[in-house]
């Protein structure tokens, strides 16, 4: 861990720590989702391969008859196989439950931590600003220059820092789309996704990554320099980068929609972008409207 040796430094090592915990978070639920998955996969293989023993044992039970001597031994092996089978498949039970558990905890650390850590980000970057205009003022002279969050006080073009609401949508000249006005079928999608070499599952989590981290961010103030801040501390790999999707909708390609003189929506561009928005139940993105 870098020496702290002023507070500014400090508060960017506190956001870094925090971007770094929730990234933590995470790798250890992937990870214990992944255990749990091939545990239970295991204990599946293990209950069939049981079950396929009492077939065996039943069938040879059935085979002897009544004064057969081996009969007995046979009826006690089958008695023990189906206690065995019973156990099995209360492993098999208990992992699967294990494995809803973990997803619902991948599901809530998805839908609070990010909200949680940009809320914090947010508010470390202000005091940040704060400190800075302190001592641009006279007060806490010598302590050292500004470091760390300076990053955070300078505003993307068209998103002025500080700004909260929907005065990001405005500042970049677009308005948000109903996602289910938006119509398509004049203009359909024909091609297949592979654009910048983005696969379906990359247009997935763009767009939850919009809509559970982006966006809120955007209304809570901050801007594109945040967005890649907070990539960087936690080594985002490409087509998993906040910064980049910021820049996919808010870039020099927005989705770009038409009204009609019957007031229907019709789509130009962003026709995966949408598609994918609807199946993920996301109501509303920011679009550049033509004229009538």
């Amino acid at each position: 861990m870098a020496e702290v040796r002023t507070r500014e430094e400090a508060l960017a090592a506190i956001d870094a720590g925090l971007v770094r915990w929730a990234g933590a978070a995470a790798d250890v639920l992937a990870w214990a989702m992944a255990v749990a998955s091939g545990a239970q996969a295991e204990a599946e293989a293990e209950a069939v391969g049981r079950s396929r023993r009492v077939a065996e044992l039943a069938d040879l039970l059935a085979s002897l008859g009544p004064e057969e001597k081996l009969r007995p031994v046979a009826a006690a092996d089958l008695a023990r196989a189906r206690e065995s089978l019973a156990s099995a498949r209360q492993v098999v039970t208990w992992l699967a439950d294990v494995a809803v558990s973990i997803a619902a905890l991948q599901r809530s650390l998805a839908a609070n931590t990010a909200g949680f850590v940009t809320a914090a980000g947010s508010d470390l970057a202000l005091r940040g600003r704060e400190l800075g205009a302190y001592r641009a003022a006279g007060g806490l002279g010598g302590l050292g220059g500004s470091a760390g969050l300076g990053w955070r006080a300078a505003g993307a073009p068209g998103v002025p820092p500080g700004t909260g609401g929907a005065g990001w949508l405005v500042g970049c000249g677009l308005s948000d789309l109903d996602v289910a006005q938006a119509g398509f079928a004049d203009n359909p999608i024909t091609g297949t996704f592979g654009r910048g070499g983005a696969t379906r599952a990359d247009y997935l989590w763009a767009l939850s990554a919009w809509d559970e981290t982006v966006r809120p961010g955007l209304d809570r103030g901050l801007n594109r320099d945040d967005f890649a801040a907070r990539d960087a501390a936690r080594r985002a790999p490409p087509l998993r980068r906040t910064a980049d999707v910021y820049d996919m909708f808010l870039g020099s390609d927005p989705i770009r929609v038409e009204r009609r003189p019957d007031g229907s929506v019709t789509v130009l561009n962003g026709r995966h972008r949408l598609q994918i928005a609807g199946e993920l139940g996301i109501t509303r993105l920011p679009a550049s409207w033509g004229a009538w």
